[in-house]
């Protein structure tokens, strides 16, 4: 049986876990506080430059880039997983209804060549996740811009599937205006 001092106590824990955000609601808060602290950081480093203590200016300015390297890793990751999603909506709203349709070799040959496009964007994708967190805190720059070419390779794989149909339906025309 439960003492009306530890009932008390559970509601208050529950009361402060109530208070904490979680979710979007923890990213949000999460952001405003890491934006504070880099503006601060920032203000801070720019004011050490009269200062006579070895060091300090060189440690402030270290702690900043480590916390702008944590939140563009953070940024890189949501970029990624949007990417992933794009990738897997791409592979089961056009490549897999029309696995086994039949098509004219035209079709099927742009079929394969964005297939094969996708799988390519996709292992590349997932070799950048297969690195270790610090490694990708590290190489932040590079995974950015790793992750704007294949954003890249992937609009010009689906730029030319597009423009291949199109051809493929002004030809079609063509030869029923023909006809």
């Amino acid at each position: 049986m439960s003492s009306p001092s530890s009932s008390i106590k559970a509601k208050e824990r529950q009361r402060w876990r109530d208070k904490i955000p979680s979710g979007s609601k923890a990213k949000e808060v999460g952001g405003e506080v890491s934006g504070a602290l880099i503006t601060t950081l920032t203000i801070a480093e720019k004011s050490l430059d009269g200062v006579p203590v070895p060091g300090l200016k060189a440690a402030v300015g270290g702690v900043l880039e480590i916390i702008k390297a944590f939140k563009k890793s953070q940024s890189n990751a949501e970029d990624l997983e949007q990417l992933r999603i794009h990738l897997e909506s791409l592979m089961s709203s056009v490549i897999e209804p029309v696995k086994n349709a039949k098509m004219t070799d035209a079709l099927e040959a742009r079929i394969n060549k964005l297939t094969a496009d996708l799988e390519h964007i996709n292992l590349d994708h997932e070799n950048v996740l297969k690195k270790g967190r610090l490694r990708q805190i590290l190489s932040v720059h590079d995974h950015a811009e790793t992750i704007v070419g294949l954003n890249r390779m992937l609009d010009r794989a689906l730029q030319i599937f597009m423009a291949g149909g199109m051809i493929q339906v002004e030809k079609r025309a063509e030869e029923i205006h023909e006809a």
